[in-house]
């Protein structure tokens, strides 16, 4: 059995390095890889600070060696953190002819990591359910379509997904057999997830649930102990990943990296109007008590930015000289920052006077009044960075993004102002994205778990059910429904669930674990648009992609597009021309697809449309109407990647275009 698991985990590593080889770049990758070579060039984290730096820096590294190497040409600009749209204008402009070696490079590193998730798997079923166990968990988490979809990319969902498990399983051995060793191992895992991504922070809390579960359960405090040890050394290599960075909130007020424009509502705003125009008037009385007043403006901190600009030149210019301290302090409130007198205030305020007050380094009140309260506004942080981050991801999540969901597009923010709008959409897009008989696997599994017909370790079957269940639960009520990706981590839990089977079923669950693993082999290298039998495959139309194409149609076929457009170039222009809007933030040039039009009623010609923009795009009408509706009166002819669909809009009937 040993050497047929090396065989399937060979195998898995084969198929997505073909397929780092043959996708196309993804939506998001180019962001990631820039940000990571910035931030060897430059050592700070200035890109895409909204999420850690550790796998940013792992997509990096082999072409960040390679070029100091002198084996791989690197054009690097001399300014390249004021350049506009950097990480597009690095990987597909000032490297355009290289572009596709970079990408491979980039997303070998997550090839690493995918397969140790398999090994740590294997490992664990083969441990505690026998061999039969070991090969399941290979083939229904190492041949999941979602595993080999996004395991080869340069992106964050797969690489936390691994650390996520991996960190779990590190935590489940803390408590069966609590010493130092293991508390050190958990700790180190659990820092090296928070590095990753910002959902690994859900470990947290969850670390401390199950730790109290152990605690009462073997009426010992030890285990709670050794569990918050596990956190100050995860929160140790969290600090070393951000180079232990500590900034002020006054240092961070003025740089670019920091900053967020909070973009607040203008609504309501006669009652603050009133506020400042009685205040003006109190100020304005030589006699009158005036630190009412301040108390009163100090509580404008969170009003637009240009009453809060009105409300501190109020205080900048009251007459009296009295109560400094709390003009100061109202000053403070009010612009997020300190200074240690009016002299100074007075040329700040000058000086930022037609600047934007609408913007935030915390834009979350409760995140920026823990951090102002504690530390201040002038004594620095510790990983303010990191706190920027969550505190963007929060914002973020708050909004919703524009989503496509049973027949309807769900627009960010507006369907989310009263909450998820559809709180079926998670558990509906696991049963869809995943194989019939890996979900068979995973039902049979959680029964015989919960009724002791397996034998399970007490607090492996508290981390294994615990987590998975926080980390779906967290996202199934949030505002953002972005698909698969979003719930990957949940995925190699449900895997050993599944494959414990094997302890009861062991010739059962190898059959089906294979059955499991044949759709992800017939679908690559095309696995981000695979959808099950019961979503009705992946057609445009009657498929997977008319109930939810968000995350599956990721920007993968842009490349292949190009290359058909080069091929066919004079092919189509007798045929109408070509119409197409690619799904990318990266150089059409660099593509192959500068210059093209963008597909509009009426025209008369090849038009090629994503599977995400045909379903998801709306107007801003009201209620939003399909961008792409007009389709709905052709059939598509070909398909590129399974996921850029091919229409002939001339009028008339014609023959299939004959095209390369």
């Amino acid at each position: 059995m040993r050497y047929l698991a090396i065989g399937l985990i060979a195998a898995i590593g084969l198929l997505l390095v073909h397929s780092a080889a043959r996708v196309g770049p993804t939506f998001d990758e180019h962001f990631y890889i820039a940000s990571g070579l910035s931030y060897l060039e430059h050592g700070n984290f200035s890109l895409n600070r909204e999420h850690p730096p550790l796998l940013k820096l792992m997509a990096a590294t082999p072409i960040w060696i390679l070029w100091k190497a002198g084996l791989l040409q690197v054009n690097w600009p001399a300014h390249a953190e004021a350049m506009v749209n950097f990480p597009s204008a690095l990987l597909f402009q000032l490297n355009g002819e290289s572009y596709v070696k970079l990408f491979f490079l980039a997303r070998l590193p997550f090839i690493g990591l995918t397969l140790l998730m398999i090994v740590a798997l294997w490992r664990k079923a083969r441990a505690a359910f026998g061999d039969e166990a070991g090969i399941a968990v290979i083939l229904l988490a190492g041949f999941n379509p979602n595993t080999l979809a996004n395991g080869h990319l340069a992106a964050l969902d797969g690489g936390v997904t691994a650390l996520i498990l991996i960190a779990a399983l590190a935590f489940a051995e803390l408590l069966e057999k609590p010493t130092w060793r293991a508390t050190l191992i958990a700790g180190l895992t659990f820092g090296l997830a928070n590095l990753a991504k910002s959902t690994a922070l859900l470990l947290g809390p969850a670390m401390g649930a199950l730790a109290l579960f152990a605690a009462l359960k073997t009426r010992s405090l030890r285990p709670l102990g050794l569990t918050v040890a596990a956190w100050f050394v995860g929160l140790g290599l969290f600090s070393l990943g951000y180079g232990f960075e500590a900034t002020s909130l006054n240092d961070a007020w003025g740089d670019a990296r920091y900053v967020s424009d909070t973009a607040p509502s203008e609504a309501d705003t006669s009652a603050t109007e009133s506020m400042i125009a009685d205040a003006r008037a109190t100020l304005q009385d030589q006699d009158a008590t005036h630190e009412a007043t301040y108390k009163q403006l100090a509580t404008l901190g969170d009003a637009p930015g240009r009453l809060r600009r009105e409300a501190a030149m109020l205080v900048l210019t009251d007459p009296s000289d009295r109560d400094a301290s709390m003009r100061l302090e109202t000053l403070s409130q009010l612009a997020g920052r300190s200074f240690p007198n009016l002299p100074t205030w007075r040329a700040w305020y000058l000086s930022n006077l037609g600047d934007s007050w609408d913007k935030r380094v915390l834009t979350q009140p409760l995140l920026r009044k823990l951090a102002q309260g504690i530390f201040g506004t002038t004594h620095p942080i510790p990983l303010l960075p990191a706190l920027v981050g969550l505190d963007y991801q929060l914002e973020h999540a708050a909004d919703g993004h524009t989503s496509f969901y049973a027949g309807h597009v769900v627009v960010s923010p507006g369907d989310f102002e009263d909450g998820n709008p559809y709180p079926g959409y998670y558990p509906h897009v696991l049963l869809l994205k995943n194989p019939l008989p890996f979900l068979a696997l995973c039902a049979l599994g959680l029964v015989l778990a919960l009724t002791r017909k397996t034998k399970w370790r007490v607090f492996d079957l508290a981390v294994l059910l615990g987590i998975p269940a926080l980390l779906f639960y967290t996202f199934a009520t949030s505002n953002m429904l972005m698909g698969m990706r979003y719930i990957l981590p949940v995925l190699p839990f449900l895997a050993l669930l599944a494959a414990s089977v094997a302890q009861r079923l062991p010739r059962t669950t190898l059959v089906l674990a294979t059955l499991s693993a044949l759709p992800a082999v017939l679908s690559h290298p095309h696995e981000l648009m695979y959808f099950n039998t019961l979503a009705g495959g992946n057609d445009l139309r009657t498929g997977g992609p008319a109930t939810t194409i968000v995350s599956d149609d990721w920007g993968q076929g842009v490349r292949r597009t190009g290359a058909f457009y080069q091929r066919n170039k004079d092919k189509l222009a007798e045929l109408g021309g070509f119409y197409y809007t690619p799904l990318t933030r990266g150089s059409l040039r660099a593509y192959g697809l500068e210059g093209i039009p963008q597909p509009r009623p009426g025209v008369e010609g090849i038009v090629a449309v994503h599977a995400l923009d045909y379903w998801r795009d709306a107007t801003t009408d009201e209620p939003p109407i399909r961008v792409y509706a007009w389709l709905d009166a052709f059939e598509p002819f070909d398909v590129i990647d399974d996921s850029v669909y091919l229409f002939d809009t001339r009028p008339g009937d014609h023959p299939k275009p004959k095209l390369d």
